[in-house]
C-alpha cells in the first residue's frame, strides 16, 4: 500500500490520474489481505472451539509437574 508514484511536472489532470492509480492499487493489496485474514480467522475459529472441547480428555498435552 505504500506505492506512492508522485508526478513531477505535468498538469492537474495526470496528477489526479495518478493519485487515483495510488488509491486503487492499495485497496486491491488490501482487499488480498482482508481475504487473507478472514480465512485464517474461518480456520482459528474452529480449531479454538475443538481444542477447547477436547482439553483434558487424556490426549498427553496435560502439564504435570513433579515436586
Amino acid at each position: 500500500m505504500f506505492i506512492w508514484l508522485v508526478p513531477f511536472g505535468h498538469d492537474i489532470t495526470f496528477t489526479i490520474g495518478i493519485f487515483a492509480v495510488n488509491i486503487i492499487v492499495g485497496g486491491i493489496i488490501g482487499i488480498f489481505v482482508l481475504a487473507w485474514k478472514l480465512v485464517v480467522a474461518a480456520w482459528y475459529i474452529p480449531l479454538t472451539i475443538y481444542r477447547l472441547a477436547t482439553v483434558g480428555k487424556g490426549d498427553g498435552t496435560d502439564i504435570c509437574i513433579e515436586e
